[in-house]
């Protein structure tokens, strides 16, 4: 309970506008998975009337282009990073271009007008200057120019494979009785966020960051103590 409004106002401290999105997910997310509905939707509205009172002016307005991102430059940029590592995959679907691959000037060189799926696209020079590589921003596309096709097939059933391990432990928890709330409740809690990678990662380079795979782990670990447990009570 601490924790929640100080995660909160770290997100909003960064002056995010996709961590702004990725909040605003969450909570949603948040109250329509909640089993006190209520108590969910009276936490949210406090976290929003919280922001709503601390939140400074400069920050309102940096939120507000969001509904315009077609004119950003810093969204464009982002885009054109994608189109880039669309490239490298298309030319090298098996195996990408290597771990940062984007990152290296000489490779953006090489792929930042070359044909993908992508190439409808047409953003001048917002692919990035002569011999200066760009951070991928965003896990799925990062993945793909680093590891082609194959890679990102892997990293998705890797990320979908712990929301179905969530739900199938909260399916063994609800059915073993309220001695395993405990693990429903934290098997909950981890799903969300997984949501929260999967979403906020979409706007960010951070595919290698270690803690999503940490709660990837504890998910399935936290499904064979459970299933274990159960076995014994049974027995």
């Amino acid at each position: 309970l601490v924790a929640i409004p100080i995660l909160v106002l770290s997100v909003i401290a960064t002056q995010s506008r996709g961590g702004l999105a990725t909040l605003s997910a969450i909570a949603l997310w948040f109250i329509l998975t909640s089993r006190r509905k209520l108590a969910g939707l009276f936490g949210v509205g406090l976290c929003v009337a919280m922001v709503i009172m601390l939140a400074p002016a400069h920050w309102t307005e940096r939120m507000n282009t969001m509904g315009a991102a077609d004119e950003d430059v810093s969204f464009l940029g982002r885009v054109g990073a994608w189109r880039v590592s669309a490239a490298i995959a298309t030319a090298h679907p098996l195996v990408g271009g290597g771990l940062h691959a984007v990152e290296l000037g000489a490779v953006w060189e090489k792929f930042r007008n070359a044909p993908s799926f992508m190439s409808f696209l047409t953003l001048g020079d917002l692919v990035g200057n002569a011999g200066a590589g760009r951070a991928a921003h965003s896990i799925y596309f990062e993945v793909l120019g680093d590891m082609g096709f194959i890679g990102l097939l892997i990293f998705l059933a890797i990320a979908i494979n712990s929301l179905v391990t969530a739900k199938q432990i909260t399916n063994m928890a609800k059915k073993a009785g309220p001695q395993f709330e405990w693990a429903r409740s934290l098997a909950e809690m981890l799903a969300i966020s997984v949501i929260a990678f999967l979403l906020g990662g979409a706007l960010l380079s951070a595919a290698y960051f270690e803690l999503p795979y940490i709660i990837f782990m504890l998910l399935e670990v936290l499904k064979q103590v459970v299933s274990h447990r159960i076995n014994q009570k049974n027995t």
